[in-house]
């Protein structure tokens, strides 16, 4: 082991499958965080660099490289010491221009990328406005840290700028994490979720007609953003509802949501994804732990015609406090539990309630005042809307990210306006029936097939074909398959690829990219690769 590594440990599922689709599509800034504060004041720039570089050393997810080559599976490993700069950008000289220079800036920040095998997995800038205005700008690959987290960090380095040094921290290790799921129960949680999704076999569709649904590559030029924003005065309202109900502003907008997901897709038992914090109160000083600590679950909806409002988000919230208990379990193995088919997301759109440190102790330093500025990231997902609950005076707005391969910048808008119409009525007529909201018709948009390459014959490869099937049955657990089936149809995905990578590796002593995998989806096309491989 690397004398400066102190810790070697496995990737939670969550970060395998950032890691998997960052790996497959380096150019498509997926995963790539990317948030602003602006600090306004005096600002001691040699001290705030020994602040972030103190910030850097008591926090262990800071220090992290992986490595996924060569390995039945990835790891992560700390190293004891990193130095990390902070760069130092002048946009000062043309206020007129600051805002889209500062685009400029982060678009050419994002097409650096990463290293994944080096401990560079985030980076700081301060970006000069004026002489008493900056903007901070930390870039960061999310499998290393979640908004909550990176809000504690914020708290850090506001205490480690004041005090000139370091400060009184519990330094709690994020390996403890990792192994604590390791040992979790699963059998309970596997049953769980069998019997959550019985039932549910076709993917919800709500996104444009012409789109594909296949697990598909994602592109830079492919993601948009739409910003919504609420009134004031039905943020106002939504708040007050959730106050005299005891339901959560996260409930009435996954109601809003459910109910405008039915009305698209036209189905009254609808699927879309949610992103959940998951802190096991049994680790001591988990509260401290900076990581990544969500995991993305299926959130189903069925609804009942002679439901009241009321009772219908009632029982979305309900439903929320049973899926807690088991949100241990990764996408993926939920997706094999299910009745979904291989090859097909197990849903569309994925509601992303954020939840930030409201602290106000990184919000002002003793010379500094800081606030949050703006966010720019995406995920995998065709459409990912981020529901940002009020703050600072500011009311409830959503951003919407969203894959132009599946969803117009027209459909979006729909879709959201239509969301807003549910949040008015479910603030103001809570006793109405649901059937008087949604009137459920025909499907309005078809799914479309799901692509499939044009299999080659049987004895391409020779020996190789049945050999690199053996090992497909082997890490999907199967008998039998449909070998014209790609992996992911035949029940593979993106955390079992990294795994087929490894396996291939040691029978055959070559190193197939995992986009090669991706792009040669079959056995008979993964065994022509092999057999090129070796010739060469």
């Amino acid at each position: 082991m690397d004398s400066n590594v102190s810790q070697i440990f496995p990737l939670t599922e969550m970060q395998k499958g950032m890691l998997f689709h960052s790996v497959m599509e380096p150019n498509s800034g997926i995963y790539c965080e990317q948030f602003m504060f602006q600090i306004d004041g005096s600002l001691d720039v040699d001290r705030f660099e020994r602040a972030w570089q103190g910030v850097v050393n008591e926090n262990d997810i800071l220090r992290i490289s992986t490595c996924f080559k060569g390995v039945r599976e990835p790891v992560q490993a700390v190293h004891k010491e990193v130095s990390h700069s902070v760069s130092l950008v002048d946009l000062s000289d043309n206020p007129d221009a600051f805002l889209s220079r500062l685009d400029q800036l982060l678009i050419s920040d994002r097409h650096r990328g990463f290293r994944f095998d080096q401990p560079e997995l985030i980076r700081a800038a301060l970006v000069k406005r004026t002489n008493d205005q900056h903007i901070l700008l930390l870039t960061y690959h999310h499998l290393i840290l979640d908004a909550w987290s990176l809000f504690l960090l914020m708290k850090e380095l506001v205490e480690h700028y004041d005090t000139g040094g370091s400060i009184a921290k519990v330094n709690p290790f994020y390996s403890d994490y990792v192994k604590s799921l390791r040992s979790s129960e699963r059998v309970q949680s596997d049953d769980f979720w069998k019997s959550y999704l019985t039932g549910y076999g076709s993917v919800t569709h709500v996104a444009d007609a012409q789109s594909n649904s296949a697990v598909s590559r994602n592109s830079l030029e492919t993601h948009l953003e739409i910003v919504h924003h609420v009134s004031a005065t039905l943020s106002a309202r939504l708040l007050d509802c959730s106050r005299r109900t005891g339901l959560t502003l996260n409930t009435l907008i996954q109601g809003a949501w459910g109910l405008t997901v039915a009305g698209a897709s036209g189905d009254d038992d609808v699927v879309f994804g949610i992103t959940i914090t998951h802190r096991p109160h049994h680790i001591a000083s988990i509260d401290k732990m900076v990581g990544i600590f969500i995991n993305s679950l299926p959130k189903r909806i069925r609804i009942s015609r002679d439901q009241t409002i009321a009772d219908y988000l009632t029982a979305i919230q309900s439903d929320q406090a049973n899926i807690k208990r088991h949100e241990q379990v990764a996408l993926p193995d939920i997706q094999r539990l299910s009745d979904i088919p291989g090859g097909q997301p197990i849903f569309q759109t994925l509601l992303i309630f954020e939840n930030f440190l409201k602290s106000p102790a990184w919000q002002q330093s003793r010379d500094l005042s800081i606030r949050h500025f703006r966010y720019v990231g995406w995920t995998n997902y065709p459409m990912a809307i981020e529901a940002m609950p009020p703050a600072d005076d500011k009311p409830l707005f959503f951003q919407v990210k969203f894959d132009t391969n599946y969803f117009s910048a027209k459909r979006v808008q729909e879709l959201l306006i239509n969301m807003e119409g549910f949040l008015e009525v479910i603030a103001a007529r809570p006793d109405d029936k649901v059937s008087d909201l949604v009137s459920v018709s025909a499907r309005a948009v078809a799914s479309t097939a799901v692509r499939r390459p044009t299999e080659q014959s049987e004895d391409i490869g020779g020996a190789y074909h049945s050999e690199i099937a053996d090992i497909w049955k082997r890490i999907i657990g199967l008998e039998q398959f449909d070998s014209r089936l790609s992996f992911f149809e035949a029940g593979g995905h993106s955390l079992l690829l990294f795994q087929l990578q490894a396996e291939l590796r040691t029978q055959y002593g070559v190193d197939i990219e995992l986009v090669d995998l991706f792009d040669s989806p079959t056995v008979a096309l993964q065994a022509q690769r092999v057999e090129a491989l070796l010739a060469s």
